[in-house]
């Protein structure tokens, strides 16, 4: 520092500052969807007080950060009581692309237990990516007819397009399709997966196709009535999970 010397010689201050340090870690995180809901996921941070990051410093708050589609709803803390707080949710300014919920001081501190060690697990939903799904009657190993009536007989195969919460395709991507008996009993024999989905620019759409393989076989289940297909999408942080129903009918006429 530089100043005057003729009018003083001698300077004497006291300088005080306040800074904040921030430590990136990790949390685990479970989704969970049901079929034509919207999927819900729980992030989980482990909050320890004793850590080595809080020698020599105090506290402040941990930041939860999430994909900008995702929908913040609730907060478990440690002590297992729900504190969440909509105005502690909002978007990391930085780059527009990530939500954010902060858990300061005063909800960590002010929990049942002593010492505020435990998981906080907050709660959000996402946007279901499944955009439509069709049934086709397979013939001649090529999709033709969609349609969700069937007769015995009859080859049943599927598709399926995804698309993103902006409405654009996904890049990449799980797709999986189960079939459920008229009775509720998911068939296992028949389950299919693709991984190479399509992208349509037209549609704006990814689609899945299940290398035109049949997810029902009339002549090997001939029960009349409805089947459900069960569609599951997932590519990390985006999920879809849906399901369409067809029928299983038999010819009927009279002469």
């Amino acid at each position: 520092m530089n100043w005057n010397k003729s009018i003083t010689s001698h300077l004497f201050f006291n300088v005080s500052y306040s800074a904040t340090a921030y430590s990136l870690e990790n949390a685990t995180a479970h989704y969970n969807c049901t079929y034509n809901g919207l999927p819900k996921w729980e992030l989980n941070y482990t909050f320890n007080n004793d850590s080595s990051y809080f020698i020599n410093w105090s506290f402040l708050e941990f930041w939860y950060i999430y994909p900008i589609y995702w929908s913040s709803y609730d907060l478990l803390c440690a002590d297992n009581i729900s504190k969440y707080d909509e105005n502690s949710a909002g978007t990391l300014s930085e780059n527009g692309v990530f939500g954010k919920y902060i858990v300061q001081n005063d909800t960590i501190i002010d929990t049942s237990n002593p010492d505020h060690n435990g998981v906080y697990s907050l709660k959000l939903t996402s946007f279901n990516c499944i955009y439509d799904m069709t049934t086709y009657l397979h013939f001649k190993n090529s999709h033709s007819w969609p349609t969700n009536g069937f007769m015995l007989g009859d080859n049943v195969s599927i598709s399926l397009n995804v698309q993103d919460h902006d409405g654009k395709p996904v890049s990449d991507g799980m797709a999986n399709s189960s079939l459920f008996l008229p009775n509720g009993t998911r068939f296992d024999i028949w389950y299919l997966s693709d991984s190479e989905g399509i992208i349509d620019d037209t549609f704006n759409v990814t689609s899945y196709d299940f290398n035109d393989s049949n997810i029902f076989n009339s002549t090997f289940l001939s029960e009349k009535g409805s089947y459900t297909i069960g569609f599951f999408w997932k590519n990390g942080t985006a999920v879809g999970c849906k399901k369409s129903i067809f029928y299983l009918s038999d010819y009927d006429f009279n002469i």
